[in-house]
C-alpha cells in the first residue's frame, strides 16, 4: 500500500483507504477549507516512473474535471505532492481530488445477485447514457464502459467513473493503437480491439455489451484470454438475449442488434437515440431498428415513425401472401390474410373497375363544383414526409431549416428540465423518423441550461434551520438520521447525503445527519499511555491517568479503563490505569515462628527459602535472621532468605 502523509496540499486530510484497483488506490478524506468528505485517488508508487500510466492518471483528472453532469463522479483537484515518510524518506505521489460517493459498483452488485431485472438494468443503463451524452457534448469519448466504472449510490442514483483513457474527439487522429490503452477486452467494440480510432459509438457498444450482462449474467463474449475475448468482438456474432433469458420483451432483442453491431455505422449514432429506444421498450412501443445502417421494416432498419400503421408486400419468404395491417378502430391490432386464387382475382379486378368509375365520375363532379360555384382550384392533397433527426451538434438556424425544407413548420422552444449545457439541442416532437403530414409543426427544445446548484454547508445548525435552508435553496428533505460526532452538539446537524458543497439539480432529495452528542470510546487496554492519550485526544475526550501496581500487565501500558469501550458522552472525562510493577514492603520477620514469617509472605508475592544455623543455643521453629532487612521496597515475585536454629536431629 502507498504510505501516506496526514495532509495533501495544505488542505486535504487523509483517512483510511476504501478501495484498490490495478493502478491506483483510494482514500477517505477531508476537504478543511469546505469542510466535506471527498475520496482521494492515489496513483500507486510503483507506477510513479511508468510514463504511460502516469500520462493516463493526469489525462483522468483533466478529463474528469471538465465534466459537471449529475451521473459523472466529480473531481475537484489534482496534483502531486512531495513529503517525507516516517523513515525520513523523500516521497511523491499523484493524487486527484474526487466526490466522496457511498455506494456500490454494478460489478459488485452483479457479483452478488447474479443477474438483474429488465426495469432495474433500464434504470442503471439510462443513467450511463445520460453521463455519455453530456461527455459526448463536450467531444469526450470514454473508452473503457464496464460495470466496474459504473457506480450506483445509497440514493439509487448511477453514477460514471474513471476517466482514466478517456480523449477528446479532437485528438481522434491518434489510434488506441498508438497510445497504448485499448479498454476492457469483456466491453471493448471491435474498432478498438483492432486499434482504430474509438468514438462516441464506441461506447454505445461497450454499453450494449454491460447491458447484455446485466441481464443474463454473463458479457456477451467469453474467452481464456483477452485475445481469444478481443477476436470474437470483431468476429464472432453475438448470442441473443433469448437464449438466456426467453421471456425478455423482443424490443431488448432489436436493442442489443443496434448496439452490438459490428460496423458502428449500423450502430446508435448517440447517447439519445439509445435513450428513446429504452423508453420505447418500456412503453412496449416497437423500436427502431438500424442494423446495416440501411433502412428495412421496424426491428429490421427502418426509420419510419415506430407508432404509424404499416403496409408489408408479398414476398416470397411466404409464399406470395400479402399481409396488410388493417387500418380501422375495429381491427386496429389484427392481421388478415387475402386469398389468392385466380377466380378471386378476377372478381376483385372487375370490382375495382366499376368502383373506380363511379368514384373517377364523383370526384370529376365534385371538381366541376368546386371551379364553378368557389371559382378556386382544387387543393393538391397533403403527403406524408418525414421528419428529420436533430442532433446535438444542430444549431436552432439550421435545425428549422431541416424541417422546413420538406414542408413543415419549426418551432424552437426551451427545455428547462434539461441537465445538458444551455444551448445544447436536448429534444424533438414528434422524433426524428417519425411520418407527419405536411404543414404539421416540429418541436425543437434546447436545454436552457442545467437547473443545479450546490448543497449548502449547513453543518452545527438545528434540524429545522437546515430544512429551511434545503427547502428554500429548492432540494426535497429526506429522512433524518442520527450519528456519533466529535465536534458537533447534540441535535445538531453533522452532515447531508448527497454532502455539503455537491452539485446536483434542485428537487433532489437530501437526507439530514443529527448529532446524538456522543462518541465513540476505543478499547485502550493493551496501549501505551501515549497511545491512549492520542486515542483520547482525537475524540476529544480528557483523559485522567492513574497508575496501578498489576502482576500479569505489561509496565507502562493501560491496564484498566472507566467507563470501558463503546458510546459515551462527548467531552467526558475518561479515567485510565497504568500498569506498574507491584512492590512490597518487607517488615522485621525475628522471632516470628518460621512458619508464620513464610506464610505471610508467600500471601504478599514473595518466595521465601529456609537456612539452618549450626547454634545449637538458637530455636529451631523461630526466626533469627532474614536476608534484606526490614523497611527494604522488593518486587513481587523476589525470593526472600529467613535463617533458623538448627534443623533438629532426625527422631527427636
Amino acid at each position: 500500500m502507498t504510505t501516506m502523509p496526514k495532509l495533501i496540499a495544505d488542505r486535504y486530510e487523509v483517512g483510511n483507504a476504501i478501495g484498490k484497483g490495478g493502478m491506483a488506490e483510494v482514500y477517505l478524506g477531508k476537504d478543511t477549507r469546505l469542510d466535506r468528505r471527498v475520496a482521494i485517488k492515489v496513483l500507486k508508487n510503483d507506477l510513479i516512473e511508468d510514463k504511460t500510466q502516469l500520462t493516463r492518471f493526469k489525462k483522468e483528472a483533466i478529463s474528469a474535471a471538465s465534466l459537471n453532469h449529475a451521473n459523472i463522479v466529480a473531481v475537484y483537484d489534482s496534483g502531486e505532492e512531495k513529503y517525507t515518510d516516517g523513515a525520513g524518506n523523500e516521497q511523491t505521489i499523484m493524487y486527484i481530488v474526487m466526490e466522496y460517493v457511498q455506494g456500490q459498483t454494478l460489478k459488485d452488485i452483479l457479483k452478488a445477485k447474479g443477474k438483474l431485472s429488465i426495469k432495474d438494468t433500464n434504470r442503471i443503463i439510462k443513467g450511463v447514457l445520460e453521463g455519455l451524452q453530456y461527455a459526448d457534448n463536450v467531444n469526450l469519448v470514454h473508452r473503457d464502459i464496464k460495470p466496474a466504472n459504473i457506480m450506483i449510490t445509497r440514493e439509487g442514483t448511477i453514477k460514471l467513473m474513471d476517466f482514466g483513457i478517456a480523449r477528446a474527439l479532437a485528438d481522434s487522429s491518434v489510434t488506441d493503437k498508438e497510445d497504448g490503452v485499448v479498454g476492457t477486452p469483456q466491453y471493448i467494440s471491435p474498432e478498438q480491439a483492432q486499434g482504430q480510432v474509438a468514438d462516441m459509438r464506441s461506447d454505445l457498444y461497450s454499453v450494449g455489451c454491460v447491458f447484455f450482462e446485466c441481464v443474463t449474467g454473463q458479457a456477451p463474449f467469453q474467452g481464456e484470454t483477452p485475445v481469444s475475448i478481443a477476436y470474437q468482438h470483431v468476429t464472432a456474432p453475438h448470442p441473443k438475449l433469448s437464449e438466456f433469458t426467453p421471456n425478455v420483451p423482443k424490443q431488448y432483442e432489436t436493442i442489443i442488434e443496434n448496439a452490438l453491431a459490428k460496423d458502428k455505422i449500423a450502430r446508435y449514432s448517440n447517447a439519445s437515440e439509445f435513450l428513446r429506444d429504452l423508453s420505447y421498450a418500456e412503453q412496449d412501443r416497437p423500436v427502431r431498428a438500424i442494423s446495416g445502417g440501411e433502412a428495412g421494416g421496424f426491428g429490421a432498419g427502418s426509420d419510419v415513425d415506430p407508432d404509424a400503421t404499416q403496409v408489408v408486400g408479398a414476398s416470397a419468404a411466404n409464399g406470395g401472401q400479402a399481409f396488410s395491417f388493417k387500418d380501422d378502430e375495429e381491427n386496429d391490432d389484427e392481421w388478415y390474410d387475402e386469398e389468392n386464387d385466380e377466380e378471386e382475382a378476377k372478381k376483385a379486378k372487375k370490382k375495382k373497375i366499376i368502383i373506380g368509375s363511379v368514384i373517377g365520375a364523383v370526384v370529376l363532379i365534385i371538381i366541376i363544383a368546386a371551379l364553378l360555384l368557389n371559382k378556386k382550384p382544387v387543393e393538391e392533397p397533403i403527403e406524408d414526409v418525414v421528419v428529420p433527426t436533430i442532433t446535438s451538434t444542430t444549431t436552432e438556424d439550421e435545425a428549422c431549416k431541416k424541417i422546413e425544407d420538406i414542408g413543415l413548420e419549426c418551432e424552437i422552444l426551451n427545455d428547462s428540465d434539461s441537465v445538458l449545457p444551455k444551448g445544447i439541442f436536448s429534444k424533438q416532437d414528434p422524433t426524428g423518423g417519425s411520418t407527419v403530414k405536411t404543414g404539421s409543426t416540429v418541436k425543437v427544445y434546447y436545454s436552457s441550461g442545467p437547473d443545479v446548484t450546490a448543497i449548502p454547508e449547513v453543518k452545527d445548525k438545528t434540524q429545522e434551520e437546515v430544512k429551511k435552508i434545503l427547502e428554500s435553496a429548492g432540494y426535497k428533505v429526506g429522512v433524518t438520521n442520527t450519528e456519533n460526532s466529535v465536534d458537533v452538539k447534540s441535535n445538531q446537524v453533522t452532515r447531508t447525503e448527497p454532502a455539503s458543497g455537491a452539485t446536483v439539480k434542485k428537487g433532489t432529495t437530501v437526507n439530514i445527519y443529527i448529532s446524538n452528542g456522543q462518541i465513540d470510546l476505543p478499547d485502550l487496554v493493551g496501549l501505551t499511555k501515549a497511545e491512549a492519550q492520542t486515542k483520547l485526544a482525537e475524540r476529544r475526550l480528557t483523559a485522567s491517568f492513574e497508575e496501578k501496581e498489576s502482576d500479569t500487565a505489561v509496565p507502562g501500558t493501560v491496564m484498566e479503563q472507566s467507563p470501558t469501550a463503546g458510546n459515551v458522552v462527548q467531552l467526558s472525562v475518561v479515567r485510565v490505569y497504568i500498569a506498574k510493577e507491584a512492590t512490597v514492603v518487607l517488615k522485621d520477620y525475628t522471632g516470628f515462628s518460621f512458619a508464620a514469617a513464610s506464610a505471610e509472605l508467600i500471601s504478599l508475592g514473595l518466595q521465601v527459602k529456609r537456612v539452618y544455623s549450626d547454634d545449637p543455643k538458637l530455636s529451631s521453629t523461630s526466626v533469627v535472621k532474614q536476608d534484606q532487612p526490614a523497611g527494604t521496597l522488593v518486587k513481587k515475585g523476589t525470593l526472600i532468605t529467613l535463617t533458623t536454629g538448627p534443623e533438629k536431629p532426625s527422631g527427636n
